[in-house]
């Protein structure tokens, strides 16, 4: 009975070893998904699959790959033990896709089983999907013009001149499809809001997307006073008018009240306007108070010849000696007098 027993057991042992040696025999299949990595160099870029854009150097796309093995080994298979490969910069495939490689188009990626490393217990079985359908564009890049890209406003009364940008043109690399695109390229934002003086900053360029610009650029803008039109009073004077001149005829102004004034139109920063007018009326009131003013004058040829009732004529009034940033704007001013012969 006991001889029974041991050989029972024995053989209870001897199925388990069987049974095991079986197992680890057995074949399963098991699908894994992975990054298939597809290799042009940096003079190239690449898009395919969902990428939008092409990518620089190298592209990883999905890849299901099925693949049949132990069942132990399967059991373990991390996917990360599973490598795809495709090295387009090899002298045979440059050669094989030559015309894309240097104009750009697309071309045909199949995955092949030399392109995927496995681990040794395993055996590729197919992949899903077999190729890839990619675009290839070589690398280029071009000078183009930098434009300022500003935000806000300047404080209420000053504007902004246009910008001084150093250097004018940067360099902008891509591929040269989307190359042919680029015209102009911008800077970072530049805050104008509140400002009533210049700034100089650094600012970097925007690179329109897939493209690269790895240079920055010195952006320089003058905010000035925003001119204003006002009308501003002179004292009006003669130009070339002899010693004699009033011997021989009289002038007066045809609107007396006004005296010899005149109001001339400038336009200028509302401030400066101001303080000239300011310096004018005390001129006016006290005559050789103020110095290194502007001159509103007439021309004494432009008299008309005096008559015993008087002959009245609007003389064109000129000015000269306006400060900076002032003008004489608008219809010509003309003053009008009445020029008699002088009593007897």
């Amino acid at each position: 009975m006991r001889g029974h027993v041991v050989n029972a057991f024995l053989a209870l042992g001897f199925s388990v070893l069987i049974w095991g040696a079986v197992d680890t025999q057995i074949s399963e299949e098991t699908s894994v998904p992975i990054r298939f990595v597809i290799r042009v160099g940096d003079t190239v870029t690449i898009a395919g699959g969902d990428s939008g854009s092409g990518a620089t150097g190298e592209l990883a796309l999905p890849l299901i790959v099925k693949v049949r093995g132990p069942r132990e080994a399967v059991a373990r298979l991390s996917p990360r033990e599973i490598v795809g490969l495709r090295d387009l910069t090899a002298p045979d495939e440059v050669e094989r896709l030559r015309g894309a490689l240097d104009a750009g188009g697309d071309a045909e990626v199949e995955v092949r089983a030399r392109d995927l490393s496995l681990p040794s217990e395993l055996e590729l079985v197919d992949t899903s999907p077999t190729s890839f359908k990619v675009r290839l564009s070589p690398v280029r890049s071009k000078e183009v013009p930098v434009r300022v890209k500003t935000e806000g406003d300047p404080a209420d009364g000053y504007r902004a001149k246009p910008a001084v940008i150093e250097p004018a043109e940067v360099r902008v690399r891509g591929p040269v499809d989307l190359l042919a695109e680029v015209r102009e390229v911008f800077t970072e934002p530049v805050t104008l809001s509140g400002r009533s003086k210049a700034l100089s900053l650094e600012r970097g360029v925007e690179a329109p997307d897939g493209t690269l610009i790895e240079q920055s650029v010195l952006v320089r803008i003058e905010i000035e006073a925003e001119p204003v039109r006002q009308e501003v009073l002179f004292p009006v004077s003669w130009l070339g008018a002899s010693k004699d001149l009033f011997e021989t005829m009289v002038i007066e102004p045809v609107r007396p009240g006004e005296g010899w004034t005149v109001k001339i139109p400038l336009v200028g920063a509302r401030e400066q306007l101001k303080r000239l007018a300011d310096d004018l009326a005390e001129e006016i009131k006290s005559p050789g108070s103020r110095q290194n003013l502007p001159v509103a004058y007439m021309r004494a040829k432009d008299l008309p010849r005096p008559t015993e009732q008087g002959a009245e004529e609007g003389i064109d009034v000129e000015v000269v000696g306006l400060p900076a940033g002032v003008r004489y704007e608008g219809p010509r001013v003309q003053f009008g007098v009445r020029v008699k012969t002088p009593p007897r």
